[in-house]
């Protein structure tokens, strides 16, 4: 006949492996949900690269027409060219994402003064040339305000996830850190 103390003793063995086994899977499914969510966060910030880099890429094209009429402005378009260096450097070498948003500001700073005098020259606005870099340039700030808004979703989530209970225990430990919001200033809104 079995010894009573030992069936407890097994009992109380199983339930504290079942408990540890629990706990594990539970930490397993928690860390794998926060890589997802950080992942979903790189993705967003690599989409807005991506049309920062074609921003940058059309306003080369345009920079050297519109400059052709506004001499007086040629202090913005040297501001530009610098910009469009720094993002290219800056992509290249792998800089956080702060730093690239704190250049994707200043070059949408800089746009606004662009259109400003786009609009200030009626010459400038017949050349159609640049009213199709103009209009591209404004559609790519539409999909730059969207993706902008769908990584600021996604860096909430990622956010919020390695801040809540219980994951904020382990957050650390395993290396997770607050990631940065885009374009969260206020910018004035450029249409044609």
């Amino acid at each position: 006949m079995a010894n009573p103390l030992s069936n407890r003793r097994i009992l109380i063995m199983v339930v504290v492996i079942a408990v540890v086994v629990i706990m594990l899977l539970w930490v397993v499914l928690a860390y794998n949900g926060v890589v997802g969510k950080d992942q979903d966060v790189k993705s967003s910030a690599a989409q807005i690269k991506n049309r920062y880099t074609t921003k940058t890429q059309i306003l080369s094209e345009l920079l050297p027409v519109v400059q052709s009429y506004a001499i007086y402005e040629s202090s913005l378009f040297s501001n530009l060219t610098s910009l469009q260096t720094q993002w290219q450097q800056a992509l290249n070498t792998g800089a956080s994402d702060t730093k690239l948003i704190n250049i994707s500001s200043q070059i949408d700073t800089n746009f606004v003064l662009v259109l400003s005098t786009w609009t200030n020259y009626p010459e400038l606005k017949n050349n159609q040339i640049v009213s199709q870099y103009m209009g591209e340039i404004v559609d790519l700030n539409e999909q730059l305000s969207y993706s902008r808004g769908n990584y600021n979703e996604k860096v909430n989530d990622y956010n919020t996830a390695i801040k809540s209970f219980p994951m904020m225990m382990f957050s650390g430990a395993f290396g997770f850190q607050d990631h940065p919001y885009w374009g969260t200033e206020d910018r004035p809104v450029t249409t044609l």
